[in-house]
Formats: C-alpha cells, sequence, structure tokens
C-alpha cells in the first residue's frame, strides 16, 4: 500500500511539472507572436514636445509653437546584430493630436531572434504608394485630410506641422509645413527619403524620436519669415525640407 502511495505522489507531481512545462512555452510562445513593437515621440530643443507652447526656436532665431504635426511614415527594414534583415511592408500614420498613433505598435510578422541594430523607413510616401489605392488599408478620413492637390502632384501630405511663430516684427504669425510631391512645368518632384538609424545599443523595442527642430537646421537654414505662410508650390521649400531630413530622426530603446 505505501508503494501505491509513493508510487502515486511520484506521478501526480512529473504530471504536475508536465503542465507547468507546457504553460511556460505557451506563455513562451504567446510573447513571440507579439513581434517588434514600434512607437513614435517628438521633441523640440532637445525638450518633450508640447502642444501650442512658444518656447521653441530654429536656428534663424525665430521663436514656434507647434498646433499640429502628422505624417506618413513606410516601408520598414529591420537589421539584427547577426546580419538578418526582416521588411515590414506597411504605412504608419502619426498624429500628435490622435493618442491611439502614439501608442507602441506590434508587428507579429517581424519576428528577430537578435537585437535589432539598424532600423530603415521612408519617411512619406514614395511614387508606388503615393497613389490613390497605394496605401495598403481602406481609405479614412485621416487620408482625405492628407490629399495633395492633383495640379501640384496628387497623392497625399507627406507631413503637415502647423502653429505660430514670432516674426521680425514681433507679430504672431502662423505658419504651415506641408510636404510632398510637386508638379512645376511638367516635371513632377518627389521630396520623399529614406530614413537610415543606428542603435546605440541593442535589445528591447523601438523608440522612434522626430525632432522638430531640425527641420529648419542643416543643411539648409529655414526661415519662417523668408518662406511665409504657403510653402506647398514653392519647390526651394520643399527640397530645403527634404535635404534638412537627414537627421530630424533618432532611434532608442523604447522606456
Amino acid at each position: 500500500m505505501k508503494v501505491k502511495r509513493l508510487l502515486f505522489a511520484y506521478l501526480f507531481f512529473v504530471f504536475a511539472g508536465l503542465l507547468a512545462g507546457l504553460g511556460a512555452c505557451s506563455s513562451s510562445d504567446e510573447d513571440a507572436n507579439e513581434g517588434l513593437s514600434v512607437k513614435f515621440s517628438h521633441k523640440a530643443n532637445g525638450r518633450q514636445l508640447k502642444k501650442g507652447s512658444m518656447e521653441y526656436e530654429n536656428k534663424k532665431g525665430e521663436a514656434f509653437e507647434v498646433e499640429n504635426l502628422k505624417y506618413y511614415v513606410s516601408d520598414f527594414s529591420f537589421t539584427t546584430s547577426s546580419g538578418n534583415v526582416s521588411n515590414l511592408d506597411t504605412v504608419l500614420y502619426i498624429d500628435i493630436n490622435k493618442a491611439e498613433t502614439l501608442k507602441a505598435r506590434s508587428f507579429p510578422q517581424v519576428q528577430l531572434n537578435d537585437p535589432v541594430t539598424k532600423v530603415a523607413f521612408t519617411f512619406g510616401l514614395d511614387d508606388e504608394r503615393n497613389t490613390e489605392n497605394g496605401l495598403g488599408r481602406p481609405f479614412n478620413s485621416d487620408d482625405q485630410k492628407m490629399i495633395w492637390p492633383m495640379p501640384m502632384g496628387g497623392g497625399y501630405h507627406y507631413m503637415k506641422i502647423e502653429g505660430r511663430y514670432k516674426s521680425s516684427d514681433g507679430q504672431n504669425k502662423p505658419y504651415n509645413t506641408h510636404t510632398g510631391r510637386l508638379k512645376k512645368d511638367d516635371t513632377l518632384t518627389s521630396h520623399f527619403f529614406r530614413v537610415n538609424l543606428e542603435m546605440p545599443k541593442g535589445g528591447g523595442d523601438l523608440e522612434l524620436v522626430m525632432n522638430v527642430e531640425k527641420w529648419y537646421e542643416s543643411p539648409n537654414l529655414y526661415s519662417f519669415d523668408y518662406f511665409g505662410k504657403a510653402i506647398m508650390n514653392n519647390l526651394e521649400a520643399q527640397r530645403f525640407l527634404k535635404e534638412n531630413g537627414h537627421d530630424v530622426f533618432e532611434l532608442k530603446i523604447a522606456e
């Protein structure tokens, strides 16, 4: 009888251990299926961006505030420490006035066993995507507000930054930093560009930080006074902003 009780106890603990192991595997598989997580944040002059605060300044010495900031990023590529590359064929819409677009987004289709060391993506939309049906998802009210006029080239805005700045005559005047492709004299010039970033150290989910003031800094000093409120049809302004976009974003591990 004693032998039977010992055998029963042994089998019980073996069975319990198997169940615990299955549970652990299930949890592990569930975590793995979550894939890579990416979120976006925004700064200006090294500080967290605060909407409607006239506390930021460009290299021209013009104080400015940001009321609206919205943009598209697309077609991501992730490289790991072992050299493996995973591509994410998607379009993301970011809007500082829509909290749901700023939350971390998980991509189960991106399964990486090693830390990410490099990230690349398109700022805006390339010409293949910049069409009525090129977003790869249903058209919505946000996309409607981003439509770029057909006479100027059609498609969508890449970005809208809107707010006010302190002009040289001391007045608070509106500015609109709207970027997109531009058709001038039957020539269509696109202003999307690839962003290539390296992770300072590997491991963890990703945070992409936009430094807003850098749109106006290098290599071209951009002046709100000089370009005025409307720049959509201004090829020089569009070129300035495309060239200045080279160091607007930074990559870090999400907190």
